[in-house]
């Protein structure tokens, strides 16, 4: 497949794997709209359809990266951290 050219939606392209795809699409010739939590909750639907509605031209590949992770104690785990990382690593 030929990337240049491509208009690539990559979430979670701010930091770890995401910020190096970003990178490396770049590199080939695609324009790449990042999509991270300071453009949207990446937790709700609404936000990223309403997001992606704006663009005013057509999308060639969305690659879904985001994610996030719990690093502390096990007890320690809020509902709010469990829902969020469901949120936004499952819907």
């Amino acid at each position: 497949m030929r990337l240049k050219g491509k208009r690539v939606v990559l979430t979670g392209s701010t930091r770890g794997i995401g910020k190096a795809t970003k990178s490396l699409l770049e590199k080939h010739g695609c324009e790449v709209i990042g999509l991270g939590s300071e453009t949207c909750d990446l937790s709700s639907y609404i936000q990223i359809s309403r997001f992606l509605d704006r663009l005013t031209y057509p999308v060639d590949i969305l690659i879904n990266n985001a994610g996030v992770f719990w690093t502390g104690p096990l007890q320690r785990l809020t509902m709010d951290v469990w829902n969020l990382s469901f949120e936004v690593n499952v819907k």
